[in-house]
């Protein structure tokens, strides 16, 4: 029986080791975003990137089986995908770690501690709120400062989305460098609110959009 259940506890002690080694890098200021996304904005993110309103608490153990499972199930991938961007947004606030292994122990870590020690609402703002979304912008209200020259509150319903759509990869998704690729996604993201206008949309959305210079 003892040998039976050896290879078990082998298997359980390496997930809490690893987590372990993952927490102890953890920032110092674990706390959530103090910032509050306006409700219009808030629902555009949960319209166009998930179709959840709360997550697991998650374990050691359960986060790699919640990982696991992700490959068949769609709302627990959205589940896994909110508590990852909250992680690696968290583990940005201190110095880049210095190797892959210690990255990735912590970013697990800070998915167990955020689905543990942050609501729903708090992880989908920090997203918003922390994200980079390129032009050398840090958060939704800077983002709008960067690309439009106008406060947040002062955009249309495209324009908050084409930032949200920078929120898969500013450089990728880039607007005007990479134009092709931010209409498709832009399009995709639209029909998923039900604002779906096409190209025609991306093109409002970006009708007042400052240039930038592309690489």
């Amino acid at each position: 029986m003892v040998s039976a259940l050896l290879p078990l506890a082998i298997v359980f002690g390496l997930f809490w080791g690893i987590h372990a080694y993952g927490a102890s890098m953890l920032p110092v200021d674990s706390r959530p975003a103090a910032y509050r996304a306006p409700d219009a904005v808030r629902r555009q993110y949960l319209g166009i990137e998930s179709s959840i309103t709360g997550f697991p608490k998650l374990n050691p153990v359960t986060v790699w089986w919640n990982i696991h499972l992700t490959r068949n199930d769609g709302v627990r991938r959205d589940q896994l995908q909110l508590l990852g961007q909250a992680s690696r947004i968290l583990n940005a606030r201190q110095p880049a770690h210095s190797s892959t292994i210690r990255y990735q122990a912590a970013g697990v870590a800070g998915m167990v501690m955020i689905s543990r020690e942050w609501s729903f609402d708090e992880a989908v703002d920090t997203v918003i709120g922390e994200s980079w979304y390129g032009r050398g912008a840090k958060g939704i209200e800077a983002a709008s400062l960067a690309y439009f020259d106008a406060p947040l509150s002062s955009l249309h319903p495209e324009e908050t989305l084409a930032l949200l759509v920078l929120l898969r990869g500013p450089s990728y998704y880039d607007p005007v460098c990479r134009r092709e690729r931010f209409e498709d996604r832009y399009s995709a993201m639209a029909e998923r609110l039900h604002m779906d206008m096409g190209r025609a949309g991306a093109g409002k959305a970006t009708a007042r959009m400052l240039p930038a210079t592309c690489d």
